[in-house]
């Protein structure tokens, strides 16, 4: 007869701690010089009595019909200085930089068990837990969350730290549906540094399973000879940099130079050695990219346009209609706008020019003016109103 401490796949995984170690089976990693397991086999923060925080993660796909439990233990009374946050899903390994994901935080000024999405440094609770619950000197509490594969979540809690579980509320939510890690962030005070302590993990469920090929979102012209291409997902470094898998239409075809970039696995800037004519359009095509799933791309196209940006001279840009006095309606929304017409055979972009009057200065977003054409500006919140009426 033999007894196993901990079990752990890829997708899904067990800790109790009992035999000591955090160090393997699985791997805790992170801030874990400020951890230990204690003498109750319990994962402790044992940091240096100073304001700070600390976390420790390991690796977690489990997101598809997930099951995440967990015991926690706080020697003092939760605050909004003093609290715990349990990443049940997270994209990146280090909890304290941006992350897309879903935490549970234990503690706030409200004394409650609540489910949070973080988009990037962004924190939004979607499940509000009961209120006071947490009101009390010491916590003892253990936690249930639960999604299905619709994105449907659950949270449930235990003040008591048994399997009597309270529902706290519920969710449907599929802003993010992947994972790669799952870890525990300690928030503390000086006095706070040592109170912390976490047990019983027990994660399952499956991995979100990536069969789309990536798409385009946006090819951007950088200037007559290179293209930057923007995909909706990272793509393969490989295929991504392979040549014939890029290709122009009218004259243009293979770029000689095609670079993914070393910051952002999304983007690939592709260089070719014939130059875009001004005015012309072009498509691009696009085969056999993949993303890190290996799924390849069976053929995409987009079109893109080469002009060469001039600045205007006066006459090229007329105010063709100021719509200064909506009141009363005839025809038109009731909101101010005014109408741009470009007299001059050469394209502008508009993203240089600012926008006054007697009360207003605003700078003009990116927008290329062509020969003969009109564009309305108005109010952002007037876009609705008048996207009938043209750009």
């Amino acid at each position: 007869m033999f007894a196993l401490a901990s079990t752990v796949s890829y997708a899904q995984f067990t800790d109790d701690f009992s035999d000591g170690d955090f160090s393997i089976n699985p791997t805790w990693s992170g801030d874990t010089n400020n951890f230990d397991v204690n003498g109750a086999f319990q994962f402790q923060l044992n940091a240096p009595a100073v304001n700070d925080i600390m976390y420790a993660a390991t690796p977690s796909q489990s997101i598809n019909n997930a099951v995440w439990e967990f015991y926690v233990e706080f020697g003092f009374n939760p605050s909004s200085t003093n609290f715990a946050k349990v990443y049940v899903v997270a994209d990146q390994f280090d909890l304290k930089n941006p992350l897309n994901g879903y935490f549970v935080k234990i503690g706030n000024t409200a004394d409650e068990v609540s489910l949070y999405r973080q988009d990037g440094t962004t924190e939004s609770m979607i499940i509000d837990g009961t209120n006071g619950r947490l009101n009390t000197s010491s916590v003892t509490l253990s936690v249930r969350v639960t999604r299905d594969q619709l994105g449907n979540w659950q949270l449930f809690s235990d003040t008591l730290g048994g399997t009597n579980y309270f529902l706290e509320g519920s969710i449907t939510d599929n802003n993010h549906i992947s994972s790669a890690y799952f870890g525990v962030l300690c928030n503390y005070t000086s006095t706070r540094s040592s109170l912390f302590f976490y047990d019983d993990f027990n994660v399952t469920g499956g991995a979100f399973i990536d069969n789309i090929p990536p798409a385009i979102d946006s090819v951007v012209v950088v200037n007559s000879t290179n293209l930057d291409v923007y995909f909706n997902e990272p793509v393969d470094l490989t295929t991504s940099q392979t040549l014939t898998n890029y290709s122009v239409d009218n004259g243009i075809g293979n770029p000689n130079n095609a670079v993914r970039d070393v910051t952002d696995s999304s983007l690939v800037h592709l260089t070719f050695a014939t130059a875009f004519a001004t005015g012309q359009n072009y498509i691009l095509s696009v085969i056999n990219v993949e993303d890190t799933a290996s799924n390849p791309i069976n053929i995409l196209t987009e079109p893109f346009t080469y002009f060469v940006l001039v600045t205007p001279n006066s006459g090229d840009i007329i105010f063709n209609e100021i719509f200064a006095d909506p009141t009363p309606q005839v025809g038109l929304p009731e909101e101010e706008f005014v109408e741009l017409y470009n007299a001059s055979t050469n394209t502008f972009d508009l993203g240089s020019w600012q926008f006054i009057n007697s009360t207003t200065l605003k700078q003009l977003p990116n927008f290329l003016l062509t020969p003969n054409s009109y564009v309305i500006l108005c109010d952002v919140n007037d876009t609705a109103l008048y996207s009938p009426y043209g750009d």
